[in-house]
């Protein structure tokens, strides 16, 4: 038997931790192109390094937030998998 007052919020955790995923996915894309476009300013004289590494600083967190974003996600899935009562060693969840 499981509570569904909990099965219900860990569904949501997961739902949020999906739109997570979207959003850094599209921050990821748009700081890419930030530092290509600062490179290239950097390469023909217009952008200084310190322009330079903040836009790559900028990628590297938006990075970051995917790789949290993808792994609450999971976390979130186990979670919800235990509240409902099929989490188990097979679970894809866990072995994946």
């Amino acid at each position: 038997m499981f509570d569904l007052s909990n099965a219900r919020f860990a569904f949501l955790d997961l739902e949020t931790a999906a739109r997570r995923i979207a959003v850094s996915e599209q921050a990821v894309t748009q700081a890419e192109e930030s530092v290509r476009i600062i490179r290239n300013r950097y390469n023909a004289g217009l952008a200084t390094v310190t322009d330079l590494l903040r836009a790559e600083t900028a990628l590297t967190v938006a990075k970051s937030n995917h790789l949290r974003a993808l792994f609450d996600q999971r976390v979130g899935t186990a979670n919800l998998e235990l509240q409902v009562g099929r989490l188990s060693p097979e679970s894809r969840v866990i072995r994946d």
